[in-house]
């Protein structure tokens, strides 16, 4: 029965030992997965990528079956040092694991001051009708103002650096919200791309709720 394993390798090399490990596929590698959180940046500086090592010093292996010969064909590769544990990872603990080192899209915003306050980003709250008047007319939706910082920080992971602000968006959220926009994004404008990401998640609160 396949099954993932926790393999640990010298820190700094995961993804010279994944890059190796990946072409044994024909051995009964299945699949295999580095611990690392790609990171697409988007800022004024405009497209960036990066990548936050999760678990540094492990990788995670995928097999058919954990023989003493796959075994010991991957711990024959440089920089390999041990199998954390023969027995295989449970389903839901890797199916953290994935979901952790899934992509997303970093968001940074410029503080305003020295005291770290973020200029506000103020975005108009509409009614899923509203909005759907709004995109096939130039009617504008009755407003509500409030600031997105505080959606977003409560919807997706924010977090404080020197003087910026980083939300991070799930690739696909962010992906369904370029699709859902009728205007064209600049990705160097934060605020553009926070108030694109907030119209698409109100609008699919608005859906469910109609729904029930």
């Amino acid at each position: 029965m396949s099954g993932w394993y926790a393999i640990q390798v010298r820190t700094g090399c995961e993804i010279r030992v994944a890059d190796k490990i990946q072409k044994l596929t024909t051995y009964g590698i299945l699949a295999v997965s580095t611990g690392l959180k790609k990171i697409v940046r988007l800022s004024g500086k405009g497209r960036q990528l990066a990548a936050d090592v999760l678990y540094p010093g492990y990788i995670f292996v995928k097999v058919e079956s954990l023989t003493d010969s796959i075994w010991h064909l991957i711990k024959s590769l440089p920089f390999v040092q041990r199998i954390l544990d023969s027995r295989s990872i449970l389903e839901e603990e890797m199916e953290i694991v994935l979901e952790e080192t899934s992509c997303e899209v970093e968001v940074v915003v410029q503080c305003a001051n020295t005291n770290n306050e973020v200029e506000p980003v103020i975005c108009e709250e509409s009614s899923l009708q509203a909005d759907k008047e709004a995109r096939v007319s130039s009617h504008t939706p009755q407003e509500k103002k409030f600031n997105l910082i505080s959606f977003f920080s409560e919807a997706f992971f924010t977090f404080n650096k020197k003087d910026k602000v980083f939300v991070r968006i799930p690739t696909d959220v962010y992906q369904d919200s370029l699709a859902f926009s009728c205007n064209a994004i600049d990705e160097r404008n934060p605020y553009q791309i926070l108030k694109m990401v907030y119209r698409f998640c109100q609008y699919v609160i608005d859906s469910v709720k109609k729904r029930s």
